[in-house]
This record gives structure tokens, C-alpha cells and sequence, in this order.
């Protein structure tokens, strides 16, 4: 791929950006089997391909005062899909040459929001929205087992929202919050569903607060919080509905030499819970449900040079 990139401070409040990207996709694969089979046969034939395009971005941010920024930018994607799920995923009939579900993607991304510094306090908030006539989405299938690769038309479409304070020189807390959705015309009917939980996670909400005990001695907590999630499950999308979970997290940094001695504590509270990827796994394949590790201590030494 090649790409360009102009940037231009109009005024002090004033800046515009651009640019485009051209990408070139070569890919072939050898006749092979596939590793856990399903349907009446093993072996599937290979094949080759080659998608190229060129795509763009443009972006413009205002700055009423010097310590907030509005922005809004539009920028482009083209690739082409997962070749490990698609090939892993191949029905009998599958042909490398002719198939659907390698046509490449091509995405138009849409963003608005806002970003702030006022003194000790930093903030940002973010809305996007993104379209595809030919999206790439994971589907999970009950009857094999086996996550596989779904090409239609698809929309996204979300916010973000992160603050930051530092009250005092030896303090810092702040946190996050992310929500997404997306849906999906899988029969190209004009009428769109939820996209799987797989592509779009839930909501998540993320709490730290920081201490500078001593000049050399950091602590942190940290909290994260992942939603429910059953959207898909009531479009009969999923056949699961996702259930949410909160992990604690604890880790001290000490300057020791030069280097950083890390003591950390993953899920200190010890809760019982199933990671999203565990969760999918239902009916006959729930010897694969693998629940999350409980409390995980560890001890690191970091030497930057």
C-alpha cells in the first residue's frame, strides 16, 4: 500500500486534513483439509485472488477557545475479509474464485465530538457512525460448532466518553465508557437485524484511581464493567444472550535501579464469571464454556533503554 497526508492550520481555530490510501490484496491458497470437519467431506480447493482500491479521509477541527476542540471527520477502509475464518468455515461448494465472501469491504466511517483540557480536568466525547454495502461479520453456528464469516450490508454505530482528573500531584482517577451496536441485511431485504455479539460487544465502563504513594512507588485500581447484551439473542441472531461481569484490578509499580518492579493483581475480588468467547459456546459444545481465571498475581521487571 502507499498513502499521503496533508495537514493545514488554516487559522488558530481553524484546521482542515486529508488524504488518501491506495491498498493492494494478493492472496492464494494450496488445495487443503480442513482441520475439524463438517459435512459430507474433508477437502476443499484452493485458489488465488486480487482486490485493490483507492480510499479517503478528511477531517476538520475548530477551536472556539484554546481549551476545546470540535472535530468531525469522514474517512474510508477497504480490506478484505478473515481468510483463517473464511477457509476454516468453507461448505462444501466453496470456491476461492468466484465466492461472495471474498469480496472485499469498503467502509465509510463518520465521526463527531468534542475534546477538552481545563486545567486538571481532561475530557472527550465521541459519536461515530460507519456503512458497508458488503459488510464482514462473525456469525456463530450451532450446528457445527464453528464461528463463520457473513457477508452483507452493514451499519455501525456508537459513543465514547473518557474523563481524567488529577486533583492533587500525587492523585489521578478518571474513567471510560464505550457503546456500540450494529446490525446487518443478511438476506439484502431491506430489513436490517442485530449484528452478533460477537462483532459488537457490550457496553463496557471502565473506573481507575491512581496514588503516587512516593516519588518511586505508584498504586492502581481499576475497575471494569462489561454489560448484558441481548439484542441478537431476540432477533434470533445469537442463540445465547450475553451476561455481564465486573473484575477488580490492582497494580504497584516501584522504581527499583533502573528498572520497574510491577506487582499485579488481576480480578482481585475472585469473581466467577464467563468470558464473551465462552459464552457463545452452548448446547453441545458447553464442555467449551471455559470460565475466566479467578485472582492472578504477578510479579514483573521492566528495564526501558
Amino acid at each position: 500500500g502507499l498513502f499521503a497526508q496533508a495537514k493545514w492550520d488554516i487559522t488558530d481555530q481553524w484546521q482542515i486534513s486529508g488524504g488518501l490510501r491506495y491498498d493492494n490484496f494478493d492472496f492464494s491458497v494450496n488445495d487443503y483439509e480442513l482441520a475439524f470437519p463438517f459435512g459430507e467431506s474433508r477437502g476443499r480447493n484452493g485458489g488465488g485472488g486480487n482486490a485493490d482500491d483507492i480510499s479517503f479521509n478528511a477531517g476538520v477541527i475548530y477551536q472556539p477557545v484554546p481549551e476545546i476542540g470540535l472535530f468531525a471527520n469522514f474517512s474510508q477502509g477497504f480490506s478484505i475479509p478473515n481468510l483463517g475464518s473464511v477457509f476454516s468455515g468453507a461448505e462444501d461448494t466453496y470456491s476461492v474464485d468466484d465466492d461472495l465472501i471474498l469480496e472485499p469491504q469498503e467502509v465509510d466511517n463518520f465521526e463527531l465530538g468534542v475534546r477538552a483540557e481545563l486545567g486538571q480536568v481532561q475530557a472527550s466525547l465521541a459519536g461515530f457512525y460507519s456503512e458497508s454495502d458488503l459488510g464482514s461479520n462473525i456469525f456463530f453456528n450451532p450446528e457445527t460448532g464453528f464461528s463463520e464469516v457473513v457477508r452483507a450490508p452493514q451499519r455501525n454505530y456508537g459513543l465514547e466518553a473518557a474523563v481524567d482528573w488529577q486533583p492533587s500531584d500525587t492523585w489521578q482517577l478518571g474513567g471510560y465508557f464505550s457503546w456500540n451496536e450494529g446490525e446487518s441485511d443478511a438476506d439484502d431485504d431491506g430489513d436490517f437485524q442485530a449484528l452478533g455479539s460477537l462483532n459488537v460487544p457490550p457496553y463496557k465502563l471502565g473506573l481507575y484511581v491512581e496514588n503516587a504513594t512516593t516519588p518511586q512507588w505508584k498504586n492502581r485500581l481499576q475497575l471494569l464493567m462489561v454489560g448484558d447484551r441481548d439484542r441478537a439473542f431476540d432477533d434470533d441472531v445469537d442463540p445465547f444472550e450475553v451476561d455481564g461481569y465486573v473484575t477488580l484490578d490492582l497494580l504497584s509499580s516501584l522504581q527499583v535501579g533502573k528498572g520497574q518492579l510491577t506487582l499485579g493483581v488481576e480480578n482481585l475480588l475472585n469473581n466467577d464469571y464467563l468470558p464473551l468467547t465462552s459464552q457463545e459456546r452452548i448446547g453441545g459444545f458447553e464442555e467449551r464454556r471455559f470460565k475466566a481465571p479467578g485472582t492472578i498475581l504477578s510479579l514483573r521487571y521492566s528495564v526501558s533503554f
